[in-house]
């Protein structure tokens, strides 16, 4: 997102969109409808993609960020830790809450995106190696759309080989 804001110092836009290419499957009706959302409401100023959790293997994958939402779908926290912790669970977790995973893609206004390149990097961004923390921690917040699409997060090497055999099939 840095760089991002480099090249829009450069190009200008109004929305710029940072696509970090490390989740295949997204569609075009994914970006339009968060290209939509922001249109008609020009308080968003950061918003982003989640995807449902629905396995054990997601869910615990330190390489899959978690995202907590409100009942605005704001986002609340980004973690590579499933949060919330649920206490006196002894089952799938996946059946009592519904967690969501975060996609690398990221919408700026403008603005903001150069607002953001201001901001020296929080104690949380370095902790957890996530830069939309940087927002959070600046008191901004993220709307975040929940895609349907069938994604595929390539993050390390069995990642990519998962996704040939499917392809290759």
């Amino acid at each position: 997102s840095d760089r991002s804001a480099e090249v829009a110092k450069k190009l200008g836009g109004q929305i710029i969109v940072n696509v970090q290419a490390d989740h295949l499957g997204i569609t075009r009706r994914d970006y339009d409808d968060v290209l939509k959302i922001m249109l008609s409401d020009h308080k968003i100023k950061y918003a982003t993609i989640a995807k449902k959790i629905d396995s054990e293997m997601q869910l615990y994958d330190a390489n899959r960020v978690k995202v907590l939402l409100d009942n605005k779908d704001d986002a609340i926290w980004f973690s590579r830790y499933p949060l919330p912790y649920l206490q006196g669970i002894d089952d799938s977790l996946l059946n009592h809450f519904e967690f969501f995973y975060h996609i690398g893609v990221y919408f700026f206004r403008r603005p903001a995106l150069l607002k953001y390149k201001g901001w020296p990097q929080g104690r949380y961004e370095k902790a957890e190696s996530l830069e939309q923390l940087r927002i959070l921690e600046n008191h901004q917040r993220i709307k975040v759309y929940k895609t349907k699409s069938r994604v595929f997060s390539i993050d390390i090497p069995e990642d990519l080989r998962f996704l040939k055999k499917i392809v290759l099939k």
